[in-house]
This record gives structure tokens, sequence and C-alpha cells, in this order.
């Protein structure tokens, strides 16, 4: 009957509760996913194929965030997990807002992972794309590492993840994971403007306002400039609704050799943050690649 409510459920969670009912909720529910984990690992092709805390095995990614020790993790559908993460860096299986822990996600992808751990350890970001660039799962493959907020955040070729170097712990494509700070908000916006081969500057304003200029080369000819720029204006505006809802204020600025969109978004919230995931930054930053190539298209060329 109570299966109805699930979702204000939810945002109760979200709200905050007492100590007590925490205590309460989590009691009965590790209790209960105790059991499900019986059942689920008891058919083994039932656990690789279908595991019943869903194809991503969030329940493991809970366990795995709660400092649960390896030995107390479930065995089977841990070594599943592994494998399945390596496939996704094969292209063979997805896997999204999955957690592992650092040392036993690169020993599942990477050869040389002692030294990639090394490198990340030491946040020597410059000689860890080299050694990256060198392993043959990602051979060939664009690789952007960020160093930002005791975190390393990386893109290759679309997967996207992150190391809390602290808790040794890896966040595998968060694409839904809640944003919980600025400073994470800002790093997610330099990560993606990077993939997108688009320049960013950001500027915290007063009043709780964070200001992106996200920029990008072209080349117009001065005596075709005010019809060009009236194009380029016309062009964005097809776009503007895809990006409208992030955003208290969007303007455009067009000169003849770049084009800036200049956004703010409201931050004195940090709740309303958490409705701003990493994919949903990712999306922003590919209707900004589709923006650009539609002035491509337009113009024939654009400046680099």
């Amino acid at each position: 009957m109570y299966q109805r409510y699930k979702d204000k459920l939810v945002e109760l969670l979200e709200k905050g509760l007492s100590r007590e009912d925490l205590d309460l909720i989590s009691k009965e529910f590790l209790e209960i996913m105790e059991k499900v984990c019986k059942e689920c690992q008891a058919n083994r092709m039932h656990c690789i194929l279908m595991p019943k805390c869903g194809r991503n095995r969030s329940f493991l990614s809970m366990l795995i965030e709660m400092g649960v020790k390896k030995g107390d993790l479930p065995e089977f559908c841990y070594s599943q997990f592994l494998k399945e993460i390596r496939m996704v860096f094969k292209g063979t299986k997805t896997l999204r807002d999955a957690s592992a822990p650092l040392e036993d996600f690169l020993k599942s992808v990477f050869k040389n992972y002692k030294k990639i751990f090394d490198l990340i350890m030491s946040r020597n970001t410059k000689d860890l794309v080299k050694a990256l660039s060198k392993e043959t799962i990602v051979k060939n493959r664009r690789i952007i590492a960020l160093n930002k907020n005791d975190k390393i955040y990386f893109v290759i070729d679309g997967l996207n993840f992150y190391v809390d170097i602290s808790r040794k712990l890896v966040r595998f494509n968060p694409y839904n994971t809640p944003i919980t700070s600025v400073s994470e908000l800002e790093a997610f916006i330099e990560l993606f403007s990077s993939e997108a081969d688009m320049d960013v500057e950001l500027e915290r304003e007063i009043g709780g306002i964070l200001s992106l200029d996200v920029h990008f080369p072209v080349e117009i000819e001065e005596e075709n400039f005010e019809s060009l720029s009236d194009l380029i204006n016309s062009i964005f505006e097809k776009h503007r609704d895809k990006i409208e809802p992030f955003f208290s204020h969007i303007h455009l600025h067009v000169s003849p050799s770049r084009v800036h969109i200049v956004l703010d978004l409201e931050m004195s919230d940090i709740e309303e943050l958490r409705h701003l995931t990493p994919k949903k930054i990712a999306d922003f930053f590919k209707v900004l690649k589709e923006f650009r190539n539609d002035i491509s298209k337009r113009l024939g060329k654009i400046g680099k």
C-alpha cells in the first residue's frame, strides 16, 4: 500500500529527518537489503544479468560510499561489478552513478595501475594523462583530467568519473549524482567545457550569483558583421529554450572574432544546486556545441 508514496518519502529524506527517524529507516532498510542481497547472489545468473538493486548495482555503491569493508561487501556481486567497469571502458556496457574503491577500480581497467595510482595521489595530471594514453583500453581516445577540490575529474571520450583523493574512492559516470557545493559545480563546468572545446570564465558575484562567460572563436568579415551577427542571434534563439531553465540571465555577445554566451546562475540556495546534476551540465554544453556547429554550417568556417 505504501509503495505509492515512494516519491513522498524521497522528498521527506531530502528535506531532512530527525536522527531517530533516520535510525529507524536505515535499520529496516539494511535488514531488508541484506536479505535481498543473499537472494540475488543465490541465483548467480540473475545477479549477473538482472541484479535486484538495479542494473547499476545501486545498493553496492551505497555500501562502498558508506565505507563498508571489502570483506563485508557481497562478494559475487562485487566481482561482477568490477568486470562491468572494464566492459564500460570497452564500450560493451553502461554504468552510471556507481562508486568503487580506487585501487580495485584501477586494477580492473588498467595494466599499469600502480603508476596511475601514484600519479593520482600526487595530483600530477600532466603525467597522469600521458600514462593513461599508453593504456591499450583507452589508446587513441581523448583524455581530460582536472585537479580541483581534493578530487581529480576525468573525461575519456564521453566517460566521466572523479576520484575523491582523501577517501580513495571513484564515482563513475556521476550523471545524476547531486552537486553539493559551488566548488563542485565549477569543477564540472570546467570539465565539460574542456570536453566541448570551449573556453569558460567563471566569476562569483555579490548576491549569490555564479557568472559564466562561455566563448569560442569565429571569423566574420567587417563588411558582413551586422547581417551575420543578426544571423547568429537568430540561430541562438532556436537553442535558448534548452538552456533557459538553468539560468536567471542569458546574454549573447557577438564580435568579429568571438561569440560569447554570458549566463548567470543563482547559487545562494545550495538545495537548488542538487537539481543541477553533472548530466544536466554535460547536456548544456552539448546544446552549446550544437549552436556552434549550426553557426559553422551557416558561416562556412569557425576560427581556430
